[in-house]
């Protein structure tokens, strides 16, 4: 369900853009506000990190979905700050988020095309009992394409980690088979993003 929602939330916003597109305006990036929409893929790498079962290995075979918006501003030309917040769904294990981050953006050019550096910092609220919380931190690099176009389209690739608070799962743990593990646990992935700045 989260994924056909990520999948038609992206879609509908990038076929606003299409019919609104003014090609002759540039993006106003120097002391201005903006907000991005985001979509996003992640894929487990490494292992599950245990923090009560240091000893337990678990490959991480899990995937996420994402839908995050942005709320930031420019406080230099190439420079923003911002919040982001949004639903993240993971698979295998099981846990459903709502990071609230501190968003930080670099861009070579704003207004144009150009290669540009994110990171974020945050933590997951627990917005009712079907919810985890814990830290959220992530490290992009991607490539936006700004030059005349009024709404950038921007994709990217990173690392995310994140901290789950008291997770609780069944797990395939090497050379102990199934365990049911009650534990902190921290999970590592490998994102997959695109977005729109408008």
């Amino acid at each position: 369900m989260l994924k056909n929602t990520v999948v038609i939330l992206f879609f509908m916003f990038a076929t606003v853009d299409v019919y609104g597109q003014d090609s002759t305006k540039s993006v106003e990036t120097d002391k201005s506000f903006f907000v991005i929409i985001q979509a996003g893929y992640d894929v487990g790498i490494g292992s599950i990190r245990v923090s009560d079962k240091p000893e337990a290995s678990i490959k991480n075979e899990g995937h996420l979905y994402r839908i995050r918006f942005v709320a930031g501003y420019f406080v230099r030309p190439k420079f923003s700050v911002g919040i982001a917040a949004g639903l993240e769904g993971y698979h295998q294990p099981n846990y459903n988020m709502f990071p609230v981050l501190l968003d930080l953006r670099f861009y070579k050019n704003p207004e144009g095309n150009s290669p540009f550096a994110s990171a974020g910092l945050g933590y997951a609220i627990p917005l009712s009992d079907n919810f985890e919380q814990g830290l959220h931190n992530s490290l992009h690099v991607g490539y936006q394409l700004g030059k005349g176009r009024k709404t950038p389209i921007m994709a990217s690739i990173g690392v995310d980690m994140q901290y789950i608070k008291n997770a609780k799962g069944t797990y395939e743990v090497r050379r102990m088979g199934t365990a049911y593990i009650e534990s902190s646990i921290w999970l590592t992935s490998l994102s997959f993003n695109l977005a729109m700045r408008f």
